[in-house]
């Protein structure tokens, strides 16, 4: 390693800021210079890569049990934010300093079962409505509390999953049924406002509100459109032909952002739909990888969020050998307006600390962020890109480029140049070579012992970084811990031909 440019080398490589995201399901040397192979914690915000939000505790609170499903409420009166265990309902408004409990009752089996929420306003009240495998539907009004819904007319159905479109809350009975209230309530269900979608012969996974108008059945392998329609209330919704697709990977792995669906399947791919045509899969340079990388045997637990602030989404996953903890995550930038940018970069993420579930919370008067659910001793925590720390845990950083062929396919002594923002206190961050001459292994071979640590905390005018190892294909890997300030917007490469 030296500190120097090489007598005589020249410009022969580049790799700017990966907008395309990570790509482990390609040969690491078909890669363009704007992918990377590898990726851990980090993500692009302001044109720059750099580490992922850290985890910084909302308040002091401890739950009973490991939060399985959650929303932000708009009642008359306040914004609410709600979060269920199997066993309680709790809320938190913008003025508390901790988590209140509020009713006290059976929302799902256990720890490991999810439950969904939907809003309504009827004629007279503002309702939450809640929906677990095996539990008949449950309500929530402030003030009151959460309790079993009582019919008014028909039966109550035992849910999996609920939403609310055109007015009525649209609920999905194991596996297949759907069912719908009468306009304007959650308490009435005629007996024909029906559909049983099983001439596809797959569970169905959930329902989702996707315009006022329409919402999406989501099942193992297949899709459905349903749209609001003029009629009686057995009429009220007319379903599409089923698209053949997979479905998401469970209840809460269906995320909207954009008026669109974002979904993650139980093998790690990941979808965009919108209602017309087939699903987009947006980040298959990464399917190939999740494949191994998920546990099958706790998909049903997958969730994404959407920060609207960030600009991004992010799916959690449990990783073989977690124990059907969510530590494993797809940190998805989405397209930024008027940048220029219009691609979805994704990155793979391992938190240090499991959560169970998360959503956004928008109070007003303070800035929005998406607040996370610890699953073990569990307690409420923000998303926070100024955190260089999983609450109290620092976490590693980095990111592996593609492996460039060098010209003429000769061998070339390399040295680089690195841009990255410098300042007292950013700390540093390690660079490897990563090298090949006949591609002889599926990654390249990173040379652990031909490293630079460059230290930010300076800025010289030109910082060269000089390797000793010769190589036909060049790439490089670069690695910090979190407390360290990383902020990367590419690399030059010049190389001088072995003689």
């Amino acid at each position: 390693m030296t500190l120097v440019r090489d007598a005589g080398a020249k410009l022969i490589a580049q790799f700017p800021v990966p907008y395309k995201g990570t790509w482990k399901s390609v040969a690491v040397n078909q890669l363009s210079a704007d992918s990377l192979y590898d990726s851990n914690n980090v993500f692009i915000r302001k044109g720059k890569l750099r580490e992922r939000p850290g985890l910084t505790l909302l308040n002091s609170s401890l739950f009973d049990a490991p939060v399985l499903g959650g929303a932000m409420a708009v009642t008359p009166t306040d914004k609410v934010l709600l979060a269920v265990t199997k066993g309680k309902l709790y809320t938190l408004k913008s003025t508390d300093t901790s988590w209140q409990t509020d009713t006290t009752t059976t929302f799902a089996a256990n720890d490991n079962s999810v439950v969904d929420i939907t809003f309504l306003e009827t004629a007279s009240q503002y309702v939450a409505v809640f929906a677990a495998s095996g539990q008949l539907l449950k309500r929530w009004i402030q003030g009151s509390g959460a309790a079993t819904v009582t019919a008014v007319t028909g039966t109550v159905p035992t849910a999996i999953s609920v939403c609310t479109t055109a007015r009525r809350i649209v609920a999905l009975i194991d596996p297949h049924t759907v069912v719908w209230s009468t306009t304007l309530t959650y308490d009435n269900w005629t007996a024909l406002a029906i559909a049983r979608l099983a001439q596809t012969n797959d569970k169905g996974i959930c329902v989702r509100t996707l315009s006022n108008l329409s919402f999406v059945v989501y099942k193992e392998r297949s899709i459905y459109l349903a749209r609001a329609q003029s009629g009686s209330d057995a009429f009220a919704f007319g379903f599409s032909e089923p698209i053949i697709v997979e479905g998401p990977a469970g209840l809460h792995a269906v995320v909207t952002a954009n008026s669109t669906h974002f979904y993650m399947t139980t093998n790690g791919r990941i979808a965009l739909f919108n209602g017309t045509g087939y699903p987009q899969w947006i980040a298959d340079g990464l399917w190939l990888y999740l494949q191994s990388d998920i546990d099958p045997a706790y998909t049903s637990k997958v969730f994404g969020v959407f920060d609207y602030r960030l600009n991004l989404i992010i799916f959690y996953y449990p990783r073989n050998g977690d124990s059907g903890q969510l530590k494993g995550a797809v940190i998805i930038n989405l397209p930024l307006e008027g940048s220029g940018v219009t691609t979805f970069s994704f990155f793979l993420a391992q938190f240090e600390k499991a959560v169970s579930y998360g959503y956004e919370m928008r109070f007003n008067n303070t800035i929005d962020k998406t607040v996370l659910f610890t699953a073990v001793n569990p307690q409420s925590v923000n998303l926070d890109e100024a955190a260089t720390q999983d609450i109290d845990t620092n976490f590693n950083a980095s990111f592996q480029t593609s492996l460039q062929p060098l010209p003429d396919m000769l061998h070339y002594y390399t040295s680089i140049e690195s841009f990255l923002e410098r300042a007292n206190g950013n700390g540093s961050v390690k660079v490897y070579p990563v090298v090949s001459d006949t591609l002889e292994n599926e990654t390249g071979t990173i040379i652990t012992d031909d490293n630079i640590v460059i230290d930010l905390n300076f800025n010289p005018i030109r910082e060269y970084v000089g390797f000793t190892a010769r190589t036909r294909f060049f790439g490089l890997k670069y690695e910090w811990v979190s407390g360290s300030k990383v902020r990367y917007a590419g690399t030059q490469v010049y190389g001088r031909p072995v003689a």
